[in-house]
């Protein structure tokens, strides 16, 4: 605990104040109902409930386990020597304070328990001590036959998805793709896309709600004309700045020119050259690792990765949206339960049936928003689960970060909810949701999300529900299509006792597919002093993209947070309500410039003047030898002040001085002329309460950047220390 005399700026005149410092903190839903096969003798599937045969559970503070094995039998009583077959069947008879184990084994079910648990005494369903248990959304597929180079099978049923979820295939517990052009690649983040070379017009047909856009692609394969009509085509457009992704259909073919009729309006005119696409369709079944599904006939057609007879491998196909379904349930524990092909959610009203438009094709709003009470559900815990393949779609069509940016991922809406020591990979969309109030996501790892490209992430917020005081810390974020933290409507539901926190993740490799992001992005929201610390964030080198973006939003506080290998480090961008009221303080910066060579900015921002912003005591330079901009054009009255601007030059009077920045390591070395340089600490008049830094000063001043000079540097991400998965 040290006092320092630090000077406070507050609306553009600074007065002198002491501030103790403390210790830093360290395809559409048919409705039809689904009938899955038989499955093989090592797994089980949901049975019609059995009336239970076994006692009631005593009434007792500890409660009384039921147990589960795929040797077991639902009409039994559930014990240890005479195990339930199903999780469901335990769900069903669970009571407050009891406990669900389960023996290893793949369960094909969606598990619902039939009550909530209590404040205290929750429902716990757990795998039992060293078991690999998994719940799977797919089923096998068999009866496979030969016809030339594919091989094919009838499905017994269709997937009647409750939320737009589309057909997903997986061979050996490895997802397939549907058959396309260009071939989808080894990276699912990252697919390939062919590029349009030439724009060629484009006609709005405003009564019937359809846009005709037409393009060439000279690398297009020569076919017949109208060869590629009827199939579908995805389009990251490339309109005003971004890539949103759009769907449609081609509608006419002439040599290497395509018109496409689509739900979604650019707004802005055709699709401009570089912008990318790709063509589905059974028509382009060419390669090894493709299928195509004729839903009417339910004919599946396979060539598998390894182009030979399936038969002799694991063929499976989605046939269920989530693997727990705990909607108006709480209390309730998941711990060491994996998922396959499904996910788990407290709120189906969340993202709704994420159907974009009505039979006349006009748009619908099927989400939860702030206009809707909150989920009726409260402490969930979810911990030691490992899940891939959460959320599968291709409906592209609807609101950009609305249609799948609430209801995707394991979405934890409500109040209070925890996921924690998990680890999330692959999903359309988000890893994780959290909606409602005061829910926290910590320890997890998180990879490969938002390989759809929508305006998803890692760890999301929503967008239109309420979302106030979540904290996520701690978390490892890996190679997102788009923003690894999405943080649209988080926000302080006080801004005296402010509890929404984002804090010592590290974030890495994210917007893959798309520009005009970040890392950590808030877009449009009054975030009454969220605070954004301590994390690390690295490997973002798409055009216009930040390691943390403030996007029309104000009221931030950005403080002691690692970014470098990004295109822009900071970006605030454009005035909310007239002001900004960013703090940023005591950050470590080092940019460069994107492979299309637009150039490294450490605070960028075009639009607006940033009042009530303050930019003191961070360091910013370059990341090798590419050069640094220290500030964009937007900043005409923020404060900027006890900075440390490098440009590049090695043993210049500014240059900082780090350790080894080529291994990352942007602690200060002794004599750096960051050190006792950030004097000031910034408020404003909008800023009712003392911010806590969470400052520890080794000198008379605290130093610039994110590091302290002689103290031990903080760590960012899933610790090693956390608790292993199993």
């Amino acid at each position: 605990m040290r006092r320092l005399a630090l000077f406070v700026v507050i609306a553009g005149f600074a007065v002198a104040v002491a501030l103790t410092l403390r210790a830093r903190a360290s395809t559409s839903a048919t409705g039809e109902p689904v009938h899955p096969p038989t499955p093989p003798p090592d797994v089980a599937v949901t049975q019609p409930v059995v009336p239970p045969v076994a006692e009631p559970a005593p009434a007792s503070a500890s409660g009384r386990t039921w147990h589960v094995a795929l040797g077991g039998d639902d009409a039994g009583p559930g014990t240890l020597e005479r195990p339930f077959r199903t999780i469901q069947r335990a769900a069903t008879a669970a009571q407050a304070g009891d406990i669900c184990e389960v023996a290893a084994g793949t369960y094909r079910e969606t598990v619902r328990p039939a009550m909530s648990g209590e404040d205290g005494r929750p429902i716990t369903f757990r795998a039992a001590q060293g078991a690999a248990v998994i719940v799977s959304g797919a089923e096998p597929v068999t009866g496979w036959s030969r016809d030339g180079a594919v091989f094919r099978a009838i499905l017994p049923t269709v997937f009647a998805s409750a939320m737009n979820q589309a057909d997903q295939v997986f061979v050996d517990g490895t997802m397939v793709q549907a058959a396309r052009f260009p071939d989808y690649g080894a990276d699912l983040a990252k697919p390939r896309m062919a590029t349009v070379t030439k724009a060629a017009g484009r006609r709005r047909d405003g009564a019937e709600n359809w846009t005709y856009i037409s393009f060439e692609d000279e690398a297009l394969p020569l076919r017949p004309d109208d060869w590629y009509v009827g199939l579908g085509i995805r389009v990251l457009p490339l309109s005003n700045g971004w890539s949103w992704p759009q769907v449609g259909t081609v509608v006419a073919h002439t040599h290497q020119r395509l018109t496409v009729r689509t739900r979604c309006d650019t707004g802005s005119g055709p699709y401009q050259p570089g912008s990318r696409y790709a063509l589905f369709g059974a028509a382009l079944l060419d390669h090894a690792g493709e299928w195509s599904l004729d839903r009417g006939t339910r004919e599946l057609r396979l060539r598998s990765p390894s182009d030979t007879d399936p038969s002799g491998q694991l063929v499976e196909i989605k046939m269920r949206d989530h693997g727990f379904d705990l909607d108006e349930r709480s209390w309730i524990v998941i711990a060491g339960i994996d998922l396959f092909a499904c996910s788990i959610t407290t709120d189906r009203a969340a993202g709704g049936d994420a159907v974009a438009y009505d039979d006349n094709g006009w748009p619908r709003r099927p989400w939860r928003s702030t206009t809707v009470d909150e989920a009726a559900s409260t402490g969930v815990i979810v911990e030691r689960v490992r899940a891939r393949y959460l959320d599968h779609f291709t409906d592209v069509s609807g609101h950009p970060y609305l249609q799948w940016g609430q209801g995707t991922g394991i979405v934890l809406s409500g109040t209070g909810h925890v996921i924690r020591d998990c680890e999330l990979r692959d999903s359309a969309g988000n890893g994780i949701t959290l909606l409602g109030r005061g829910c926290r996501a910590e320890n997890c790892q998180v990879t490969g999300m938002a390989y759809a490209s929508p305006d998803c992430a890692a760890i999301s917020t929503g967008g239109a529900g309420i979302s106030l005081d979540h904290e996520i810390a701690s978390c490892t974020i890996e190679r997102c299509a788009r923003a690894g933290i999405l943080l649209r409507n988080l926000a302080n539901s006080d801004p005296e006792q402010p509890r929404a926190r984002v804090h010592h993740n590290d974030i890495s490799d994210c917007m893959l597919q798309d520009r005009d992001g970040g890392g950590i992005y808030l877009a449009g929201q009054d975030a009454a002093f969220l605070r954004i610390d301590h994390n690390r964030i690295h490997g973002l080198r798409a055009p216009a993209t930040a390691g943390i973006y403030i996007d029309w939003a104000k009221s931030v506080t950005i403080d002691h947070n690692l970014i470098w290998d990004a295109t822009w480090g900071i970006a605030i961008q454009g005035d909310r309500d007239g002001r900004s009221d960013v703090l940023c303080y005591r950050n470590t910066i080092a940019v460069a410039p994107p492979e299309q060579g637009e150039p490294a900015v450490a605070f960028a921002g075009t639009v607006g003047q940033n009042i009530g912003t303050a930019i003191i005591g961070n360091i910013t330079g370059p990341w090798g030898a590419a050069g640094c901009h220290p500030l964009g054009e937007g900043f005409g009255r923020a404060t900027v002040v006890d900075n440390l601007f490098w440009e590049g030059a090695t043993g210049s009077t500014n240059d900082p001085q780090w350790r080894d920045a080529a291994a990352a390591d942007f602690t200060l070395q002794l004599g750096s002329p960051a050190i006792d340089r950030a004097r000031t600490l910034p408020t404003s008049q909008q800023w009712p309460y003392e911010q806590d830094l969470g400052d520890d000063a080794a000198g008379p001043a605290a130093d610039a950047g994110a590091f302290e000079a002689g103290s031990p540097p903080w760590s960012a991400g899933r610790p090693t220390s956390a608790a292993p998965l199993r």
